[in-house]
């Protein structure tokens, strides 16, 4: 089985190379407006391949092996629902400025959840092989996170070197840390917070698929290179990675933190004035500071004056969609359509913060935040069904890393890519492959 492992033909080299640069931003073309990755290239490489080999099974009468485990019930829902929703975004945006990127965002969409698990089902038919290039996979996005430590040590001697995509330099990605002006290191991840968002999934997968246990020099090496990348990103994925280490490791501290959210969550939608006083006159003045960031006016205001800070508004506007209740509202429910993301926070900054937008192409870098305004509470439900559709058909050598699944699944969610989805792909393969190790042993 091992060899069998590492002798991957043409085909198979370039599914692996399909899914390895989906998270690697720095092979991307950029054509104008349009962003050409070399993942998307190869998707339309494959994609006739993969019809021309169905219809080659069809005419020989031999079954055509596809997952059923990752294309349940749920994904067809999912799609069906996507697809609807595209439809509507593109009767509700067509004639505004930026309408084409509606087909853009939602390209990405179908090629990541549909069209690269299909070409890779189809083409990969062995349940050994596509186990073995998921290894493989993980593995070098290990080497490629290496990698931004050689960027890191060419810097400190002179010799530094930023891009984002191919042929776009980023030589301003620099910051200072402890009295020192470092380059922030991104490797061949794009920008230095898809690399902070990504160091803790890409671990914890590794020692998934070795079914081990995170050795303590990883988790230095991804507080090493987390903090190189000087991003908030990391420190979003290092606190809810120790959130979720406490809740699901310790019952204390599940008793203790469901009871204190639930009671926030009560008060806020009964009186957010209250928190703010109870919070600031009882407890500690230091939470007016928190309280006066969260003000729409003073966000707006930051926006109007400061560029850096209005490049991150797209991301910071999810404050306002929960403050604003907008989730608790038909768009919330059924989201804006697939691909108007830059629609919807257009209008949140506008109404919310009191932005004008001056020709600013807004857009999450958060994959959560932007499919729960495209497709809204509804379809963040067929995609949690979904994944624990195919979670609980799992074999018990998964089961004991349940909480490694839930950090590299929360914290996936907080990269621009569809990362997270590497996750179901894995899952819905994993027992299969073990089926088929066992049968060839007999």
């Amino acid at each position: 089985m091992r060899a069998e492992s590492h002798n991957f033909n043409l085909i198979e080299r370039l599914v692996f190379l399909a899914f390895l640069f989906v998270p690697l931003k720095f092979f991307t073309i950029k054509l104008g407006s349009i962003s050409l990755t070399f993942s998307r290239i190869i998707i339309l490489v494959l994609l006739p391949v993969a019809f021309f080999y169905i219809l080659r099974e069809i005419s020989k009468k031999n079954p055509i092996r596809i997952n059923s485990i990752y294309f349940n019930n749920f994904l067809i829902l999912l799609s069906i629902y996507a697809l609807f929703s595209y439809l509507v975004a593109i009767i509700f945006y067509h004639d505004l400025e930026f309408s084409n990127r509606i087909h853009l965002s939602s390209l990405s969409f179908f090629e990541s959840v549909i069209l690269l698990p299909f070409i890779f089902f189809v083409l990969v038919p062995s349940p050994s092989k596509q186990m073995a290039i998921f290894k493989k996979l993980f593995k070098y996005l290990k080497i490629f996170i290496y990698i931004s430590v050689l960027q890191l040590f060419l810097d400190l001697i002179g010799f530094p070197i930023s891009y984002e995509s191919i042929g776009e330099p980023s030589p301003e990605n620099r910051s200072n840390i402890l009295g020192f002006e470092i380059l922030r290191i991104s490797s061949f991840f794009g920008e230095p917070r898809d690399l902070a968002t990504l160091i803790v999934p890409i671990f914890f997968m590794n020692c998934i698929i070795e079914n081990r246990s995170i050795r303590f020099s990883e988790i230095l090496l991804i507080l090493f290179i987390g903090v190189a990348t000087i991003s908030s990103s990391f420190i979003i994925a290092i606190l809810l990675s120790v959130l979720i280490y406490g809740i699901f490791s310790s019952l204390v501290i599940r008793l203790l933190i469901f009871p204190v959210v639930l009671s926030i969550t009560v008060l806020y939608f009964l009186n957010i004035d209250f928190i703010q006083d109870f919070a600031v006159n009882n407890i500690s003045q230091r939470f007016d500071i928190v309280f006066q960031l969260l003000n729409p006016e003073i966000i707006g205001a930051l926006a109007n004056i400061s560029p850096e800070f209005r490049d991150q508004i797209s991301d910071v506007s999810l404050v306002g969609y929960l403050f604003s209740g907008e989730f608790i509202q038909l768009t919330g429910i059924f989201g804006h359509g697939l691909g108007s993301g830059h629609f919807a926070i257009d209008k949140m900054a506008f109404n919310y913060f009191g932005i004008q937008n001056d020709g600013f192409l807004y857009g999450s870098r958060w994959i959560f935040y932007t499919l729960v305004l495209e497709l809204g509470a509804i379809g963040a439900l067929l995609f949690y069904l979904k994944l624990r559709n195919i979670y609980k058909k799992t074999t018990l050598t998964i089961k004991p890393y349940k909480l490694y699944v839930l950090i590299f699944f929360s914290t996936s969610l907080f990269s621009s890519a569809y990362f997270f989805l590497f996750l179901s792909i894995y899952l819905s393969i994993e027992s299969l492959a073990l089926n088929y190790a066992k049968d060839q042993s007999k």
